[in-house]
């Protein structure tokens, strides 16, 4: 009869990379640098809303004239002012 040798098991532990030490000051500094990358996108999307509806109100305006017996307001144009500094008519 053969005897047989006894096993002795070998342990393989693997051993992974180790991971970078992760701060406040870095949380920190993410959060910050989403927050302003946001800022900056609600800001470009707020201004060209705003040119659009610019532009569109210009170009309506330009398309339909104005009804000949309409009362033209002139709010855009600055009130003269006479010597007491009160709005003068200039109707």
């Amino acid at each position: 009869m053969r005897l047989r040798q006894p096993v002795t098991p070998v342990v393989v532990k693997i051993v992974e990379e180790t991971t970078q030490e992760v701060s406040v000051a870095d949380i920190l500094v993410g959060a910050f640098g989403f927050v302003g990358a946001v800022l900056v996108a609600a800001a470009v999307v707020g201004l060209l809303a705003g040119g659009v509806f610019i532009l569109f109100r210009r170009w309506r305006d330009a398309r339909v004239p104005a009804a000949p017996d309409a009362t033209a307001l002139r709010l855009a144009e600055p009130l003269e002012r006479g010597p007491a500094g009160r709005p003068i008519s200039r109707s």
